[in-house]
């Protein structure tokens, strides 16, 4: 993302540099040196376009396989999860949450933008 995106996306946002630093929780220093041509790091730049409203709705979700859980057999861990997660969006309507292992450990979020 380049300074003249990151300040396209906030005219489209309608957010001033003070509201884009308490959305996405980072200093009003920090926004201010982006829309001047500071480099803009890929996580700012990820949750910024998430605001962003579309003509298109975007499903996404993060595992992150590192415990015990995936140790042998991980591939039978990340199905049970999103076993899980096609349960919790079918039948109870989530559009957002965490996900976690057999073991309980928080691995990974899921969000839809509709």
């Amino acid at each position: 993302m380049d300074k003249c995106e990151f300040r396209a996306i906030l005219k489209r946002l309608n957010w001033t540099y003070g509201e884009a630093a308490s959305r996405l929780d980072i200093s009003p220093s920090s926004i201010a040196n982006y829309a001047g041509g500071t480099k803009i790091p890929f996580s700012i730049a990820k949750l910024l376009r998430l605001w962003v409203p579309t003509e298109e709705s975007t499903f996404g979700l993060s595992i992150r396989t590192f415990n015990d859980a995936f140790a042998e057999g991980g591939n039978a861990e990340v199905a049970r999860i999103l076993r899980e997660l096609a349960n919790r969006v079918e039948h109870y309507g989530q559009t957002e949450g965490s996900l976690y292992d057999v073991n309980g450990n928080r691995v990974g979020e899921f969000w839809w933008l509709a």
